[in-house]
């Protein structure tokens, strides 16, 4: 005996079904300063600077376009604060290898990019008010404070040494924790390891377009987001993120990297650069620590992190643009620059100790601009950071804070401004609110609905039918019995794979299963009197009408149909909606 065929696409099929008219819900948890490239230019009139670091005042209110070629929006971003590092931006101009260069090309333009000593004297710096546009407001749906007192809200990586700086990454294995897209649906990241780590739910309204959404420090989740006032805000969009949630000491003694990673992944997070300056500098550091702490590597960046602190000065005005390396000119030079030379000088001397990190890019605000749940991103917080990669924690973010600065302090954000744009941003969407990021209802496209539903009536009227014949043996007279009786009888064996053969007599096929099945040869018998017999003898008076004895055999059929048949397979086979469409 065999299991129809019809039977195992059953069970998948009423699962199928089921499964359509649930609501699944998914899992609970939840550009600027223009080195980095994060926003797009939008309405000139309407917004004076719609990046970050759009075309770069010069300090005396002049926007040098060819300079802005070479340094596109390389604006004054606001001043790095204690515990932090300094905010920056990322060119538009494209290296040999056609990624966007975390600094300005010297060959792009030929531009004096050394400043004469009466632009020094005349430079007063980038205007506040400019550092200050906003660009976005973010509503935090979780109570979250970072350790550093900072919130970095990443946008871009840039981990791919090129031979001159570090740009986008080029192979798809690594870095797959960045968002290359804004969300049309829900995007899922690469999550970090969870331990030490907090789940952080936020909504973000932009002001101006950018070219990525961006996601504090560790994003996992982007999804949509109804834009609450489109003629305030021209996008919006949710995130998760887990960001890191313990004290940077209880960090010490960790390994770095990721043992998972394989070799090839594991090499290109720690290429350093072709200069041996940068290892000969970090061994010197490093050299400084007891001999039995010089073997913890995050020991080690935390050293050479520390050194930087002291031994760099922030200063927007310093582009080292001419130099054939930014970076090196930079830190074997006066030491004078902003976020982007520390970060990739960072990140320099850390890989050349085998330290795997990248630098990453997008803002960087201070824990007393959060204005109860919301932050206003502005364009003087563009920043980029050095990251490294910590066994069990992930990426985090390290940041270089220069003691010295030599731009002018900045005035605090607008906390008027601030709160009427997060009240404009807290708005019920003109098209209805969507449900919360991670609650969003998993929705069947219309033809899978039809389908779905074409389906269940289809199993359904099966279904009713199978039943109806088999209940309807209970509610049966004498001369219906001989009938629905045999239909019951003959679905039983048709169910468990016995079929009569077209053409084949009804006694032959009886006398084909009698010795497993005797009690249906009998039933074969009284229905062909009853079809056949004589009319003119009374009912009462001829077996093949006598309930009793239908009943007794059915109950015997039964009984030795289960005997023949495993229980698995009986199960299976009575899970098939047609299995009376084959009996004869």
């Amino acid at each position: 005996r065999q299991i129809s065929w019809i039977s195992v696409l059953a069970l998948p099929a009423v699962a199928a079904l089921l499964m359509s008219f649930l609501n699944l819900t998914g899992l609970p948890k939840p550009k600027s300063d223009s080195d980095l490239g994060l926003t797009e230019e939008s309405d000139k009139e309407t917004r004076k600077q719609s990046l970050p670091a759009q075309e770069p005042d010069d300090g005396r209110g002049n926007k040098d376009k060819d300079k802005d070629k070479e340094n596109d929006g390389n604006q004054g971003p606001k001043p790095p604060p204690s515990g932090s590092g300094a905010a920056s931006a990322k060119p538009d101009d494209k290296d040999k290898d056609g990624q966007k260069s975390s600094e300005s090309d010297p060959d792009k333009d030929k531009s004096d990019g050394k400043r004469n000593k009466d632009d020094e004297d005349e430079d007063e710096g980038p205007s506040s008010q400019q550092g200050q546009t906003p660009l976005a407001i973010v509503l935090l749906g979780d109570d979250y404070s970072p350790p550093l007192q900072m919130y970095y809200f990443r946008q871009d990586v840039l981990s791919h040494y090129n031979g001159m700086r570090l740009v986008a990454a080029n192979r798809s294995d690594v870095d797959r924790d960045a968002v290359t897209e804004f969300p049309t649906r829900k995007i899922e990241l690469q999550q970090p390891p969870k331990k030490s780590r907090k789940l952080v739910r936020a909504r973000v309204a932009l002001l101006t377009e950018h070219t990525k959404p961006f996601g504090l420090e560790a994003p996992i989740r982007f999804a949509p987001w109804s834009n609450p006032n489109p003629q305030r805000f021209v996008r919006s969009y949710r995130f998760e993120a887990l960001a890191v949630s313990v004290d940077y000491g209880k960090l010490l003694g960790r390994k770095v990297g990721n043992p998972k990673w394989s070799k090839a992944v594991k090499d290109y997070y720690v290429v350093p650069s072709k200069d041996p300056r940068f290892a000969k500098l970090a061994k010197e550091i490093v050299a400084k620590l007891p001999p039995d702490k010089q073997k913890d590597l995050f020991l080690n960046a935390l050293a050479i992190k520390l050194w930087m602190d002291k031994a760099l000065t922030y200063s927007t005005r310093e582009r080292h643009a001419n130099a054939t390396d930014p970076t090196a000119d930079f830190l074997f030079g006066n030491r004078i620059g902003y976020c982007v030379h520390f970060a990739h000088a960072a990140v320099y001397l850390w890989r050349s100790l085998g330290i795997p990190s990248r630098i990453g890019a997008g803002y960087a605000t201070t824990e007393d601009d959060r204005e109860g749940s919301s932050i206003m991103i502005n364009s003087g917080d563009g920043h980029a950071w050095p990251e490294l990669y910590i066994e069990g924690v992930g990426w985090t973010v390290l940041d270089i804070s220069a003691e010295r600065n030599l731009d002018p302090i900045k005035g605090g954000a607008d906390k008027e401004l601030q709160r009427r744009l997060s009240e404009l941003a807290r708005e019920k969407p003109p098209g209805g609110d969507d449900p919360d990021l991670g609650k969003r209802r998993w929705r069947l496209p219309a033809f899978w609905k039809v389908l779905a539903v074409l389906l269940g009536a289809t199993l359904l009227v099966l279904y009713s039918i199978k039943l109806w014949r088999r209940l309807a043996p209970r509610f049966a007279g004498r001369r219906r019995m001989t009938r629905v009786g045999y239909r019951l009888a003959l679905d039983w064996l048709s169910e468990n794979g016995l079929q009569r053969a077209l053409g084949e007599p009804r006694e032959q096929f009886a006398r084909r299963v009698a010795s497993a099945l005797p009690s249906f040869e009998r039933l074969t018998r009284l229905h062909l009197a009853a079809y056949w017999g004589n009319p003119a003898v009374a009912m009462d008076q001829r077996e093949e009408f006598d309930l009793r004895t239908w009943k007794t055999l059915l109950a015997q059929l039964h009984r030795e149909v289960r005997n023949t048949t495993k229980t698995h397979k009986r199960m299976l086979n009575a899970l098939n909606p047609a299995s009376f469409v084959w009996s004869r």
